[in-house]
């Protein structure tokens, strides 16, 4: 019983981690490259490394789906220079990226505030939500409705 709902388990929270991370990801690359004016795709991912103590790093091939999705939506750009005798694509944040990860810093600061403070509740802070048996129908209703 216990290996099944540890099975479950890490489903469960390998599909919210993915979904989590998504999002945060673009975020993070979007800072690196505001920060680091230009960068190619390993040099951005050793600084998701380097920021994340190794934490939060996107693999390789996620790493360029997001930069090719950013670059789609006019976020980053990119160029090619040889850099010792080797190719290598570049990118650089635009304008709306810019204007974008403004907003996105807004947002994830909401997001952070939130977190921080959902953590921080004592129990006699908690808000208290109705218990199924004191609603006006009961599950037993409800599943045989």
């Amino acid at each position: 019983m216990n290996d099944l709902r540890d099975e479950k388990k890490r489903s469960v929270m390998k599909k919210l981690q993915k979904d989590m991370r998504s999002g945060f990801y673009s975020y993070l690359i979007l800072s690196v490259l505001e920060n680091e004016r230009e960068l190619h795709g390993y040099g951005i991912r050793k600084n998701l490394e380097h920021l994340s103590d190794g934490e939060v790093v996107p693999s390789e091939g996620a790493l360029y789906d997001l930069l090719k999705a950013l670059r789609k939506y006019g976020l980053v750009d990119d160029f090619w220079a040889e850099i010792g005798g080797r190719q290598r694509r570049y990118y650089i944040l635009t304008d709306l990226g810019r204007d974008v990860l403004t907003e996105l810093r807004k947002e994830v600061e909401k997001l952070v505030k939130t977190v921080e403070r959902a953590s921080q509740l004592k129990d006699s802070e908690k808000f208290s939500v109705m218990k199924v048996s004191e609603k006006p129908y009961s599950r037993d209703k409800l599943r045989h409705s």
